[in-house]
């Protein structure tokens, strides 16, 4: 045996075997060892363009709010081998802490934040939104990666005892066969490594461990070209929206300028830190200057005129500093040709997370034309409302318009008891009935008048006039009014009067003594009715005043929907059934006949509706478009039902569509004010009935089972016009409700409530009126809170006594909350009251006198 490793072939195999085995051991470490680390590199590479890519997605969606680009981008992260989850984290400036806005799988924040080094490869790329910024972070498992390199280095090391038996045998053959491969596979990865994809692997195949490992570099470059590839589609296609979305907005910008140069209309910028304005062109133009300047506020303030340089200031200072809303009419002069215009301003400052104004952004229009015309108004007015003699302005259906001081002198009624009225109101039994017949008989043919007649005023003095009477028409013949100029004739009327008098008490001289007595047994048989009417009138007297406080509710409720009809009537003729065709007209007109306005409280159901309306818009025209948000808005204020989208599409496609919802809103409103009308005179009738009723007997009245819902509602309906202004309305009361009782009282109750309501927050910064119900323990209570100024502690037992007011010099009668005291006992609820931040008046019922019905 020893003899044997004496040999020379044991001495020329030995260093060659030590020398292979040597190799072997080198190999079976470096190999190994080299492959992960080039494995781990590429996958490292690979999360890193992974997270950029989906870092662009997540910026572009959130700047289209895009949601669901947003989960396809977070869809496509997801589906990549071998990553733990995806996250978007959202950084907050203020705190500067950093949140999760979504991660998949779905994980709880701190095990994202909270990095874990040891068992996950982590890469972060930043994105930025318009609300927001943050970073979208990709991990990927260490010991997935780990087990996948040993799974590709198993083979290896199954092999390498095999390989090293082999290799003492043949170590020539097996020594080429390993190192060559060996070197071709690490220069495959170092390129791979360098992001060149298209490198060509040795087209030899073999079913040993190297063959195996050439298949897995093979399979790792083809996935890693098909990653790039995706990336890129991805990015050609996000290219694409971007360049769509830019085409769009530009159209819009040249349609916003060109809007802006037919209204002479212009927007501006202030910024406070910089104190400096920026103009748009159109502003620039009506300025009369060329260039963008780099004006302070006190460079811009030259242009004022000067004596409104300093209350322009004032105003303007004083708005930033409270951050309210800044509006000014006021004159410059222009730079180009030193013309003095009218300039009006409107602007609404930006604020700051801090609270501080960072901009003042509006718009100013060149309202010259109007204020001249207004001017030209103004002076002709002082010539009709100062003259002597009476004018009396009315529309073409002769109501009354305008009247001057003189007729409210001579009559004693006020303007606003006048307008809307026609002429009539001054007529009476002794006026001439064939001569009004002839004045409109005249009228009619559009012929001047002339003629005497009799009115009286309000407070009964009869007076003469004389009148003259012209057709007013406008450019196109059509006939707009009339205008009647009065001279007082009563002293000329007075003076025949009295000679007619002096000729009949002459021929009563002549008659006999018999017609005498009979005269004076007549005038005897007169004064005993009148004493029995006096007496009458002494109990009408008595409860004079419940009776005016009970009619003054509805009749004032009457005088207000007039007037907002008026005014709601006048808005719709002058400023927008003129932007509508004859089509569109029409098509108003049929959609408001056949369909009934609800009244409009706001609230948590207008949120509702806005959002439901603007997915039903989303899902007919594919994503936002141009106004789609005031759209929105006029659609849901119309309460335009959601579902009906023929009705909604064949509106937006009009290209006026606001102006098409502002006629639906406006026609609603006056059918809601003719509602409120209709129902008022009804409710007063029903006072007049029960006035009569209690007169002739204490129990004529009649108990009747109403919806509590809709008593409330028909009160709100009064109201409707003040708390659209002014209030922030809540109302939830339950529909189900049923009361037994008198309708028209508690109809007195809740009108009482709310106005008094209303008038208490008057000065208040923030008007809310919520009006609930509550039911428990067989008891149903009605809650009637607002934010006025709170009732004193020291009258809050008062406040239901009989002609106790705090409103004396506002014509307070003190009945008010007498009345709803007496009503509530008369339903044998109570009433409770409370003030302290708010107040709130508790009407409780209890069984029998309400129910809840089952629908």
């Amino acid at each position: 045996m020893f003899s044997y490793f004496q040999k020379i072939s044991f001495k020329i195999w030995l260093p060659f075997a030590i020398g292979l085995l040597i190799i072997l051991l080198i190999a079976a470490w470096y190999y190994p060892s080299r492959q992960e680390k080039l494995f781990k590199e590429n996958k490292e590479n690979q999360i890193k363009e992974l997270a950029k890519t989906v870092s662009l997605g997540v910026e572009l969606s959130l700047k289209n709010n895009d949601f669901a680009g947003l989960k396809k981008t977070v869809d496509f992260a997801a589906g990549t081998a071998d990553f733990e989850f995806v996250a978007i984290i959202i950084n907050d400036p203020i705190t500067n802490r950093d949140s999760v806005f979504i991660s998949y799988p779905s994980l709880p924040a701190q095990k994202i934040l909270q990095r874990d080094s040891v068992s996950y490869v982590y890469e972060q790329y930043p994105f930025s939104a318009p609300d927001f910024n943050g970073t979208v972070m990709i991990a990927a498992s260490k010991i997935k990666i780990n087990e996948l390199v040993s799974s590709l280095n198993r083979p290896i090391y199954i092999l390498f005892p095999f390989l090293l038996s082999i290799s003492l045998i043949i170590f020539f053959l097996i020594a080429r066969r390993i190192s060559q491969p060996i070197v071709d596979l690490t220069a495959i990865a170092n390129e791979l490594q360098k992001g060149n994809y298209d490198i060509a692997l040795s087209a030899k195949r073999s079913n040993d461990e190297i063959g195996e490992l050439n298949n897995a570099f093979e399979s790792l470059k083809e996935s890693l070209k098909e990653q790039r590839e995706d990336n890129r589609q991805l990015t050609l296609g996000l290219e694409d929206q971007i360049k769509v979305r830019t085409a769009d907005l530009q159209q819009a910008q040249i349609k916003l300028i060109e809007a802006q140069k037919i209204a002479s209309l212009g927007s501006f910028e202030f910024l406070c830190a910089q104190n400096q304005f920026i103009f748009s062109d159109g502003l620039l133009q009506i300025f009369g200057i060329s260039d963008q300047p780099k004006w302070a506020f006190s460079d811009w303030l030259q242009m004022v005129l000067d004596s409104e340089r300093d209350d322009f200031a004032y105003q303007f200072h004083t708005a930033c500093k409270k951050q309210i809303r800044f509006y000014k009419d006021f004159r410059i002069i222009k730079k180009d040709t030193g013309q003095v215009r009218w300039i009006s301003a409107v602007g609404e400052m930006n604020i700051s997370s801090g609270n501080e104004t960072t901009s003042l952004v509006g718009t100013m229009q060149d309202i010259t034309e109007r204020k001249l015309a207004e001017e030209e108004i103004d002076k002709l007015s002082l010539v009709a409302k100062y003259t002597s003699n009476l004018v009396v302005i009315t529309d073409k259906y002769r109501k009354i318009v305008w009247v001057n001081d003189s007729v409210l002198k001579i009559s004693g009624y006020t303007a606003e008891e006048l307008i809307g009225k026609t002429p009539k109101i001054f007529q009476f039994e002794k006026t001439n009935l064939q001569t009004t017949a002839m004045i409109s008989e005249k009228l009619n043919r559009r012929e001047a008048v002339n003629a005497e007649v009799l009115n009286r005023g309000k407070h009964g003095n009869e007076y003469w006039l004389e009148l003259n009477i012209v057709s007013v028409v406008d450019d196109k013949g059509d006939l707009t009014g009339y205008i009647a100029v009065e001279n007082d004739i009563s002293e000329r009327k007075e003076a025949d009067e009295k000679l007619m008098q002096s000729q009949q008490e002459l021929k009563k001289i002549n008659e006999t003594l018999e017609q005498k007595v009979l005269e004076n047994t007549k005038r005897n048989l007169d004064l005993s009715k009148s004493i029995i009417d006096q007496e009458k009138l002494v109990t009408i007297g008595e409860i004079s005043a419940g009776i005016a406080h009970d009619l003054n509710t509805p009749l004032g409720a009457i005088k207000v929907g007039a007037e907002n009809i008026y005014t709601t009537f006048d808005g719709l003729m002058r400023d927008i059934v003129g932007r509508c065709s004859e089509e569109q007209r029409n098509f108003t007109l049929e959609y408001t006949a056949t369909h009934k306005p609800e009244i409009y409280v706001g609230g948590l159901q207008m949120i509702k509706d806005r959002k439901e309306m603007l997915r039903v818009l989303y899902d007919l025209y594919g994503g936002p478009f141009a106004n789609i948000d005031p759209i929105n808005e006029m659609l849901v204020k119309c309460r335009i039902n959601s579902e009906d989208v023929d009705v909604i599409r064949k509106i937006v496609d009009f290209k006026n569509n606001l102006d098409v919802l502002n006629l639906i809103y406006h026609i609603q409103i006056i059918g809601n004010l003719l509602d409120t009308i209709q129902t008022s005179v009804e409710k007063s009738a029903k006072v007049v009935r029960d006035i009569k009723s209690f007169i002739k007997t204490d129990d004529a009245l009649e108990r009747t089972n109403f919806n509590l819902h809709e008593n409330i509602k028909t009160v709100l309906n009064i109201f409707n016009y003040e708390l659209k202004r002014n209030v922030q309305l809540h109302f939830d009361i339950n529909k189900r409700a049923y009361i037994y009782g008198y309708e028209i009282k508690l109809f007195q109750l809740w009108s009482n409530l709310i106005k008094n309501a209303i008038d208490a927050m008057e000065d208040a910064e923030q008007k809310i009126l919520n009006i609930t119900s509550q039911y428990a323990d067989d008891q149903l209570k009605i809650i009637v809170e607002n934010s006025g100024k709170p009732i004193p502690v020291e009258i809050l037992d008062k406040i239901f006594k009989k002609f106790f007011t705090t409103k004396q010099q506002k014509g307070g009668t003190g009945l008010g909350l007498s009345i709803v005291k007496n009503v509530a006992d008369e339903h044998g609820a109570t009433i409770h009251v409370e003030s302290d931040t708010t107040t709130r008046f508790a009407v409780v019922f209890k069984t029998p006198y309400f129910q809840l019905r089952q629908f």
